[in-house]
């Protein structure tokens, strides 16, 4: 086992330790599921969950190695291994902050609570706005949160349309101007983060800061399984892929943990998108998102050769270290575009440092905001440094005329 895997030993289904299920979780969620028992003091004792029928799972977790020295924030790892602490707001208490809003005849689900200058909160894919269930509680005394869930995710309709980058990004500007809102600082999270570069290069004049959480949109490399749901017709074998059974499975296991109090962070998070894909609207959406961003070879959407127009927004970029979706070299390389731009790495987190730890995330996010004046830009402000920057066309006037 090396640092910061999780070790999960499952009774009761067969083989889910070999092939691609297997696969996934080793390489996504940094956890290794056996069928086999551990050795005698090996990841303790564990826990029995009963189910419906047939023998009891066992869930074992393994301790964390420290991760490496430096500058980076420490966590306690608390979403990658099973730690017990009490829940910070259950399920029933989120959906009753959801409303609901038309636009374009679509129906389109946030969450708006708080006081004070907006924060606007965007997901990644196959997410939802519960992805900040545990920092909304902790930023609500002193600002207004607005977490949308997107197009095709969530509670949100999940039309036949455009699922670019560009389509979400108007359909923000079209939700905050329904709300009145006028201007936010504009979070993003892995999909959320190219959303958010998006939105702050197409209608500058909405946006005070720019915060990347694991942003995608900054390199080509991205974990291996993203790219293989992104082959052609790949949404007619995720049927298979994503059986209800194993989600009905699933939730079942992972209500009675959440029950008994622990909290097993990002491996709760991947499941809740994992299980999301079980909907065939859901599949259909995430689809059409996935291909509009990747293809079998990585990311085909780059904003490195445009951040420069970012330079004049105050911009922080927040990373796990021990992220395996998008490697952590993408934060230090847009780091190294935007010399102005602040750069947490936290040691000992994966790919959502909101739900892994959302105290030091919440520490970076409002330490970020109070040192730092809202940005006043604007489309004349984009035209001038894309006129800065650019170059006359060189013509070849002999194959003029």
């Amino acid at each position: 086992m090396g640092a910061g895997t999780v070790n999960l030993y499952v009774t009761g289904l067969d083989d889910l330790g070999d092939g691609l299920v297997g696969d996934i979780a080793r390489d996504v969620l940094a956890v290794e599921v056996s069928t086999s028992p551990p050795p005698d003091g090996v990841g303790g004792a564990g826990s029995e969950v009963e189910r419906g029928d047939g023998p009891p799972a066992r869930v074992c977790g393994e301790g964390l190695a420290d991760g490496p020295g430096g500058q980076a924030r420490r966590a306690d790892a608390e979403g990658v291994h099973a730690g017990k602490r009490p829940p910070l707001r259950d399920d029933v208490r989120m959906e009753a902050h959801v409303r609901h809003v038309s636009i374009h005849g679509h129906d389109m689900a946030y969450r708006m609570e708080g006081s004070g200058p907006v924060l606007l909160l965007l997901h990644g894919i196959a997410g939802s706005s519960r992805t900040w269930r545990d920092v909304i509680p902790r930023l609500t005394d002193r600002f207004t949160v607005l977490a949308p869930d997107l197009t095709g995710h969530g509670q949100s309709e999940k039309p036949v349309g455009d699922y670019s980058l560009g389509a979400f990004a108007t359909g923000i500007r079209d939700l905050l101007e329904v709300l009145g809102v006028d201007r936010a600082t504009v979070v993003g999270q892995s999909f959320g983060g190219g959303v958010a570069m998006q939105f702050v290069y197409q209608y500058p004049e909405h946006c005070e800061r720019l915060v990347l959480v694991d942003s995608g949109g900054l390199g080509r490399e991205v974990n291996w399984v993203l790219r293989l749901v992104a082959l052609p017709a790949s949404e007619y074998v995720m049927p298979v892929l994503f059986p209800s059974f194993v989600r009905d499975w699933g939730d079942g296991l992972f209500r009675m943990i959440n029950d008994r109090g622990i909290r097993l962070g990002r491996i709760d998070e991947m499941w809740s998108a994992y299980a999301s894909l079980v909907e065939s609207d859901n599949r259909r959406a995430f689809a059409r998102t996935i291909k509009s961003v990747i293809d079998p070879g990585g990311q085909t959407v780059s904003a490195m050769d445009r951040l420069y127009l970012a330079s004049s927004m105050p911009t922080l970029i927040i990373w796990g270290d021990r992220d395996v979706i998008i490697p952590v070299s993408h934060a230090y390389a847009a780091h190294e575009v935007l010399p102005g731009s602040r750069l947490e790495v936290i040691e000992g987190v994966g790919h959502f440092p909101q739900i892994e730890s959302p105290e030091l995330f919440v520490d970076a996010l409002v330490g970020f905001i109070d040192t730092t004046e809202p940005a006043h830009l604007g489309a004349g402000d984009r035209q001038r440094m894309l006129r800065e920057r650019s170059e006359p066309a060189r013509v070849d006037l002999r194959r003029v005329g």
